[in-house]
C-alpha cells in the first residue's frame, strides 16, 4: 500500500465509512467447542471446525474473504455485521463502544499490535487479489481455546463452560439462579479439548507465519498439553518469533513436572494478561480460592523480565463493581494496563442490578469511563437483584470451593439492608 492509498484508507477509517476490523486479516480463533469464528465475540456459524479444518484452510476460506469484503465496502449492510460480527454489533448499540473501534483507533495511531505495516499490506494485496489464498509472511495472531476449560480458581461470574470448577460448584448449589449457571451446560463442555498432537501438529505447521500465540482456558498454566505445544514450537526453529499471549489468573508456575520459567529463553516476549476483577480480600471473595498477597508477587515478577509485559483485564460485574475503582488506581500507581468487559452474562450479575443509591455513590469513582457510567445507569432489576444475593449466599454455604470466612455481607455489608428492603416489598 502505497502512501496515498494508505491515506485514503484510513481517512475512510477516521470518516466511519467502513465498519472494518483487521481481526479477519490477523487472527486466528478457535472456541472451546473447536468452531473457528473471526473473534471470540464473533457469533454466527462459520461452518469450519478445528476437527476438519486446518489453520491455513479457514485463514484462506470463502467465508473469511467474504467478510473481508464486506469490510471494505462503504456500502456496507448493517445487518450483515449484526449477524457475523454479534459482540462488536451489541456493544456498539449498548455502550457506544467496542473492540473493533479500539482496534480502528490504533490503526490510525501507528500501533496496532505492533504490525500496522503487515495489516495494511495485507489489506491492499486483498484489494488487488480478492481473496488471501497464501500466508507470505508473519502476520499471524492465534487465540484457541484448544486445551479445553480446566481451571484451578472458582470464579463467582464465571459461566460452567468457561472453567470446570464452576461446573462442580454449581452443582453444590439448591437451584439454577441464571441460564448461564445452568452446571448441565458445563458437563458437556468440560469435556471439550482439541489439544492431540494432530492439533498441537498443525498450530506448529504455521509457527514460521505465526506473530502471537494466545492461549486462554480456563487456566492455560495448569494444563500440561499446553506446555506440549511449547516444545513443539520450539522444535519448529522459529519459537524466538513468536510472542506468547496468556490470559492468566497467574497463580501457578508450575504443572506435572513442567516448569513455565523453562520457556523464557525460547520465545520473543511473554505478555501476561491477569485476569483481577477487584482489590485484596473483595478479589478474593469474587474469585475463590484467589490469593491476593501472592497474586502481587507474581506479577511483579514478571514484570521483573525483560521479554515479559503485565496488563491486567477486569469482568465489571455486579459486585467487582463495587471495588474495582479502588484496583484501578492501584494499577495506575504501578504503572500496568487495564482492560475490561462489562458483563452481560449472566444476566443476574449485571452491574444494573444493584440498588440505585449505591450506583449514584459509585459514579464519581468512574468518571472518566463512561461506559461504566452507562451500566450504573440502567435501571435496576428488583427480582434479578434478589437472585444474585441468594446466588452469592448459597455459594457461601454449598459452593465446590467454599471458604470458612467467606461471607457476602461480611464483605460487602452496604448490600444488606437493600436485600432486607427488597424482600420484604416483593414477597419474592
Amino acid at each position: 500500500m502505497n502512501e496515498q492509498q494508505k491515506k485514503e484508507f484510513e481517512q475512510k477509517l477516521k470518516d466511519k465509512k467502513l465498519w472494518f476490523c483487521p481481526l479477519p486479516f490477523t487472527h486466528v480463533f478457535s472456541s472451546l467447542s473447536g468452531r473457528y469464528a473471526p473473534c471470540y465475540d464473533a457469533l454466527a456459524r462459520t461452518g469450519h471446525n478445528m476437527e476438519d479444518t486446518k489453520i491455513k484452510e479457514w485463514y484462506t476460506s470463502d467465508y473469511q474473504n467474504k467478510l473481508r469484503t464486506e469490510m471494505l465496502k462503504e456500502d456496507y449492510d448493517p445487518k450483515y455485521f449484526r449477524h457475523h460480527c454479534t459482540g462488536c454489533w451489541k456493544q456498539e448499540q449498548k455502550y457506544g463502544r467496542s473492540d473493533r473501534q479500539k482496534y480502528t483507533e490504533q490503526i490510525l495511531a501507528g500501533t496496532f499490535d505492533s504490525k500496522v505495516p503487515e495489516l495494511l499490506r495485507a489489506v491492499q494485496k486483498f484489494v488487488e487479489e480478492g481473496a488471501i489464498t497464501e500466508f507470505d509472511e508473519r502476520i499471524l495472531d492465534i487465540k484457541m481455546k484448544m486445551f479445553g476449560n480446566a481451571c484451578n480458581l472458582d470464579c463467582y461470574m464465571c459461566t460452567p463452560r468457561s472453567a470446570n470448577t464452576r461446573t462442580l460448584s454449581l452443582k453444590q448449589l439448591k437451584k439454577v439462579y441464571d441460564p448461564d449457571l445452568d452446571p448441565k451446560d458445563g458437563e458437556r463442555m468440560n469435556t471439550m479439548k482439541h489439544d492431540d498432537d494432530e492439533y498441537t501438529d498443525d498450530v506448529a505447521s504455521v509457527a514460521k507465519y505465526t506473530r502471537s500465540i494466545k492461549l486462554i482456558g480456563g487456566e492455560p498454566l495448569v494444563m500440561k498439553n499446553h506446555y506440549k505445544l511449547l516444545d513443539k514450537l520450539v522444535a519448529t526453529g522459529h519459537s524466538k518469533g513468536i510472542d506468547l499471549i496468556y490470559k492468566t489468573n497467574l497463580s501457578v508456575f508450575d504443572m506435572d513436572g513442567y516448569n513455565f520459567r523453562d520457556y523464557f529463553p525460547h520465545f520473543k516476549e511473554f505478555v501476561m494478561k491477569v485476569s483481577i476483577d477487584s482489590y485484596g480480600k473483595y478479589n478474593d471473595y469474587l474469585r475463590k480460592k484467589s490469593d491476593w498477597p501472592s497474586l502481587l508477587d507474581n506479577m511483579k515478577t514478571m514484570r521483573a523480565r525483560r521479554n515479559a509485559r503485565v496488563n491486567v483485564h477486569s469482568v465489571i460485574s455486579f459486585l467487582s463493581v463495587l471495588e474495582n475503582y479502588k484496583l484501578i488506581a492501584l494499577l495506575k500507581d504501578m504503572g500496568i494496563q487495564h482492560t475490561f468487559y462489562i458483563i452481560e452474562h449472566p444476566r443476574i450479575l449485571q452491574v444494573k442490578n444493584l440498588p440505585k443509591e449505591i450506583k449514584e455513590k459509585l459514579k464519581p469513582f468512574y468518571k472518566d469511563y463512561p461506559n461504566i457510567i452507562k451500566a450504573l445507569d440502567k435501571e435496576q432489576d428488583v427480582e434479578e437483584f434478589i437472585k444474585t444475593i441468594d446466588y452469592c449466599h448459597d455459594l457461601d454455604q454449598n459452593g465446590f470451593s467454599k471458604k470458612e470466612g467467606h461471607d457476602l455481607f461480611t464483605t460487602h455489608p452496604e448490600l444488606e439492608e437493600y436485600y432486607l428492603k427488597a424482600k420484604r416489598e416483593t414477597n419474592y
